[in-house]
């Protein structure tokens, strides 16, 4: 990002927010708070409402960012206050300087009023960039800018002078005793302006000087953090459990079973003809699926895998019992993943590609490019999702079937595949919908297109041989 058009440095700013989110959006965000209390839970989105489609990630203190099964996700502090407080990133990014105390900066020189010698004279400014000290804090000295910490991998005593790391250290409630971890992140230029006046001499002396900008996390005890290692790990075997168990429960989908009447219907009402089992083999229907701990609905179930074909998650449509989507603030979700795994470059994996293969967005939208185009399509769940999917190495051309909306968001996150898979010699070429948006709606997809038109509006399809 170029940094010339704002007042602060991005980069500073992301580098000293690393860690705080949480103090900054308690002062910047009032409509996080039923989120703050409870991160990582499903609570009611602070922009649309509903009951629990947003939630904070558990780790959202060190990055920011969130999710809303309805608005999407916010990668980073900035884009979630942006989107909270429908601010712009200009205003965002002065208010969380604001907040951690950070100079404005750029070809403006700054007006400052205390002396030059205060510049420069409290900072370690030879220490390398991405230096960490981790340790118990053995003492602050407010007035010399001091901290002394006992470096535990070198068991070394460790003295810093640093009046921008006490500033972080105030943010972070870090006190005497406490076990802490310190980063400096980067080091920002700043210039300035000393205006003096000496009986009838005045003037100004300009000068430049470097401020570290430290990220500074308060750890939990040895004790505590093996305790925390430990539940976590058990957490995490429970979750995969709980995801295998949910998968081995569903039923394979047929057409005549009519206790999966409920998906049935729902696939018709898409236009979602399939005729070939084995294109939804990874595609399952369960009757009795818990949305919350008092509401079971029937659901389609679909396993998303990663490139090895092994299973990560599940993506669950709940659905009424008359084939739509249940009447739920989130009809569409992913069972909660383990820590260690990340459903990126992982795609619900409609059919086995040879040399070609087609990838969109959502679920119902793969459906219909595989039934319209007889390619196998991937659906890789959002935009970021087909950003980050990855690709057989027998494949060699790819049909990117994008999904067109308002933001563009479709768009763009189909050329960066394309432009991701060029790199790596794959021929990938983006098909988009034509068709134009309608007033009442965000954007179009091909699910649509094969609903209001037939197969023969698609573009592309597999020779016939």
């Amino acid at each position: 990002m170029n940094n010339r058009n704002y007042r602060y440095d991005v980069r500073c700013v992301h580098a000293s927010a690393k860690g705080h989110w949480d103090l900054i959006f308690q002062s910047l965000a009032p409509a996080l708070q039923e989120a703050i209390k409870r991160p990582g839970k499903h609570c009611p989105c602070p922009v649309h409402g509903g009951k629990d489609a947003f939630r904070l990630f558990p780790n959202y203190a060190e990055n920011g960012a969130c999710v809303c099964n309805t608005c999407g996700g916010k990668r980073d502090g900035l884009a979630t206050l942006c989107w909270v407080n429908h601010w712009d990133f200009k205003t965002a990014l002065s208010k969380v300087a604001t907040v951690l105390g950070i100079q404005p900066t750029g070809r403006k020189l700054i007006e400052q009023t205390h002396q030059p010698a205060a510049y420069g004279c409290f900072s370690n400014q030879k220490l390398p960039l991405g230096q960490i000290y981790q340790g118990k804090l053995l003492s602050i000295q407010q007035d010399s800018y001091e901290v002394c910490l006992m470096d535990e991998h070198s068991q070394e005593r460790v003295t810093l002078h640093e009046e921008d790391l006490q500033r972080g250290m105030g943010i972070a409630k870090c006190q005497v005793g406490d076990r802490v971890r310190l980063r400096l992140e980067t080091r920002q230029e700043v210039k300035d302006v000393v205006k003096y006046e000496d009986f009838n001499c005045r003037g100004a002396l300009r000068r430049m000087f470097h401020r570290n900008i430290w990220s500074v996390q308060k750890l939990s005890s040895p004790e505590e953090e093996a305790k925390e290692h430990t539940d976590q790990v058990r957490e995490n075997r429970r979750r995969v459990e709980a995801i295998e168990k949910n998968w081995n429960l569903t039923s394979a989908f047929s057409w005549k079973n009519p206790e999966m009447k409920p998906m049935a219907l729902y696939l018709r009402s898409r236009a979602l003809l399939v005729r070939n089992p084995e294109l939804i083999s990874d595609v399952h229907f369960y009757g009795n699926e818990y949305y919350d701990n008092s509401q079971c609905f029937p659901a389609m179930i679909a396993a998303v895998r990663n490139l090895n074909g092994e299973l990560v998650t599940l993506h669950k449509t709940y659905l009424s019992t008359d084939g739509h989507k249940a009447d739920v603030s989130a009809p569409k979700r992913l069972s909660r993943l383990p820590d260690d795994r990340t459903i990126n470059g992982c795609a619900i994996q409609l059919g086995k590609p040879d040399q070609v293969l087609a990838v969109a967005e959502g679920l119902e939208t793969a459906l219909s490019v595989a039934i319209a185009t007889g390619f196998p399509c991937w659906s890789c769940l959002n935009a970021h999702g087909l950003q980050t999917v990855e690709i057989p190495a027998c494949v060699r051309t790819v049909f990117i079937f994008a999904d067109k909306d308002r933001s563009q968001t479709g768009q763009k996150a189909a050329k960066t595949l394309q432009n991701r898979l060029a790199q790596q010699g794959v021929l990938a070429c983006i098909v988009s919908v034509e068709d134009e948006i309608p007033e009442s709606a965000k954007g179009i997809d091909w699910n649509d297109v094969l609903r209001e038109k037939v197969v023969t509006a698609f573009p592309v399809t597999r020779p016939v041989h």
